[in-house]
């Protein structure tokens, strides 16, 4: 919890830096429905020029699998030690 500031900031920056890019298309992102999907879409609220496709991620479907199979070009929330028992899950 003493990371989550930090965390946040993180996210934002990389979501802020993909929608200053010249690219039009969205960016889709996996997140949990509450807080981080609702974060989402209050950011586009905010915008003009939303680009971004804040998808609630399904308990039973992993974030990560998501973005490595290129469903999704963002994870919103992840830590080291939950992506270290992935890896080693996933071998």
């Amino acid at each position: 919890m003493k990371y989550a500031a930090f965390k946040l900031a993180g996210v934002a920056l990389s979501l802020s830096l993909a929608w200053t890019s010249v690219q039009a298309a969205a960016l889709r992102v996996a997140a949990d429905p509450v807080p981080h999907a609702e974060i989402l879409k209050l950011h586009q609220k905010n915008r003009s020029q939303p680009r971004s496709e804040g998808g609630g991620a399904d308990q039973r479907v992993n974030a990560n699998e998501l973005l490595a199979s290129g469903d999704v070009d963002a994870n919103y929330f992840q830590h080291v030690p939950y992506l270290k028992d992935q890896e080693k899950a996933a071998g």
